[in-house]
């Protein structure tokens, strides 16, 4: 599912705009995002944990040239951890 879709179920289920509902998600992303740049997980209850994930610097083949190696340094990614309940609606 695309996020168009998303923002058109959830528009049409709150009775709110597309425009209204855009912000809205788009608002919640940027949160999210600023969040975990601060080295801080987002709790949301019943859905998930999304936090930062610190990778370490790695070897790794060149794109373009596999015979070369480059070093890509150590960064942090997000992962989400999905929540028992969210979990267990995908068994069902």
């Amino acid at each position: 599912m695309k996020k168009s879709e998303i923002i058109r179920k959830v528009a049409k289920v709150s009775g709110q705009s597309i425009r209204d509902t855009t912000f809205m998600f788009d608002s919640f992303v940027a949160i999210v995002g600023e969040v975990l740049r601060s080295d801080e997980k987002v709790t949301i209850s019943g859905f998930g944990t999304f936090l930062p994930s610190s990778r370490k610097e790695k070897q790794a083949a060149h794109p373009q040239y596999p015979n070369r190696k480059i070093t890509i340094p150590p960064h942090t990614v997000p992962r989400f951890k999905p929540s028992q309940q969210l979990s267990n609606k995908m068994k069902d």
